[in-house]
């Protein structure tokens, strides 16, 4: 249904201005994903694709160990390097 909504562009949480909102909010702090759900609901911005678009700008991201250990799971979550 979000693909849908995407391409649609009839999604009311993924629009540029908010996700740059949450961007901004996501990166103020350490924060773990209940926090950045209940950042994403109170701008009304899509918790998942803002924080996506924050990874480009951190330093340091913490994750499940299966997460990391998994190349298809890094490779989703954009991790290229285990370095």
């Amino acid at each position: 249904r979000c693909q849908q909504l995407r391409s649609q562009k009839k999604c009311e949480y993924f629009d540029k201005a908010g996700l740059t909102l949450f961007t901004q909010h996501a990166l103020n702090k350490p924060h773990d994903i209940e926090d950045l759900v209940k950042i994403g609901r109170r701008i009304e911005a899509c918790s998942y694709f803002g924080s996506r678009k924050a990874l480009a700008q951190t330093d340091l991201v913490l994750m499940p160990y299966a997460s990391l250990v998994n190349e298809r799971m890094r490779h989703s979550l954009g991790v290229e390097s285990l370095k």
